[in-house]
């Protein structure tokens, strides 16, 4: 698959294997995302007459295709119905912060074009839900957790012949809470990407708690505004206890030492509008899509960003500690 741009992700039909991404159009696909301005479609969807078997064999040549059909000994699988609930189901991709369009299949020439087209969309869209749409093996040089494992082909087959494409779609993602909040999150900040901006805080010296800036207000309000400073933010040049105390944990949240000061690396994260936020939001769903939907009920949990290690023993909390983040050179 080809990653970059506004479309996000590109077409995935027509390869007979996806194509290996790297980690530089990883980040180029996140921020598409990050970027692409709201939008909703739905496919034209025209009458389904059924596709001829053998006319299908000749144009399902993808190896995707021939496992599917096979396994249905070649008879066709979708009705007018089960396309529309396709279609709405792409509709929805947002949430999960994947291009619903990206996965739609190119307009079809016959009936028989038209079931392999929504075939292969549809499996390809339901491996990005259900293992995440990239291989993290072939980012990674070093990436060891367990991932989802999930045979979309008979899932799709048996959820087609039930009628029931988009109630399927709906439950190979994620259901957890942690999983549902990225998820929320993401679609408020889509919400206010190409609104009016705020102004950038300038960057200059150190500010320690207590001191002085005429900074401090524009901070203030900022912190006001992303939910960290409550009650109206004073006009006061003068970086008081609340302020730092906010200013404490939005560093801490964002991996950096809570000392309360400000410094130039608090304020390019005071400046990150919702694109940059909505970027982290991409990239993090993509990865919780990644693993295995329970977790082990002995592990390490290991929160990088905020530089914080958490032990669990028989599925309960043993120990937490902050740790150390990054590499020995």
């Amino acid at each position: 698959m080809v990653f970059g741009g506004g479309d996000a992700v590109g077409r995935p039909w027509g390869e007979a294997e996806p194509a290996r991404a790297t980690r530089r159009q990883f980040g180029a696909w996140a921020l598409g995302m990050g970027l692409a301005a709201p939008t909703i479609a739905s496919a034209q969807l025209l009458p389904n007459p059924t596709a001829d078997p053998r006319v299908l064999q000749s144009v399902a040549t993808d190896p995707r295709l021939i496992r599917f059909y096979a396994l249905r000994g070649w008879t066709p699988a979708w009705t007018d119905d089960e396309a529309r609930q396709f279609s709405q189901a792409l509709d929805g991709a947002v949430r999960h912060g994947l291009d619903g369009d990206a996965f739609r299949p190119p307009a079809a020439r016959d009936p028989a074009s038209r079931e392999a087209g929504l075939t292969l969309a549809a499996l390809t869209y339901a491996d990005a839900l259900a293992r995440g749409l990239v291989d993290p093996t072939k980012l990674f040089k070093l990436f060891t957790l367990e991932r989802q494992t999930v045979d979309v082909a008979p899932g799709l087959s048996q959820a087609l012949d039930r009628r029931g494409i988009g109630a399927w779609l709906d439950g190979l993602a994620p259901r957890d809470a942690e999983y549902k909040t990225l998820s929320a999150a993401y679609v408020a900040l889509r919400a206010q990407i190409g609104q009016a901006g705020v102004s950038a805080i300038p960057q200059g010296g150190a500010i320690q708690p207590g001191g002085q800036d005429y900074r401090v207000p524009m901070i203030a309000q900022r912190l006001y505004d992303l939910g960290y400073l409550t009650g109206p933010p004073m006009a006061s040049q003068t970086l008081s206890a609340p302020i730092s105390e906010a200013l404490k944990l939005i560093q801490a949240e964002n991996g950096m030492q809570p000392t309360g000061r400000v410094g130039n690396t608090t304020v390019a994260v005071l400046n990150a509008g919702p694109t940059d936020h909505a970027r982290q939001l991409v990239l993090n769903l993509e990865r919780r899509r990644w693993l295995r939907r329970e977790a082990p009920a002995t592990r390490i949990d290991v929160n990088t960003a905020a530089a914080f290690l958490t032990f669990y023993r028989d599925g309960a909390m043993d120990w937490a500690a902050r740790t150390v983040v990054g590499s020995a050179n």
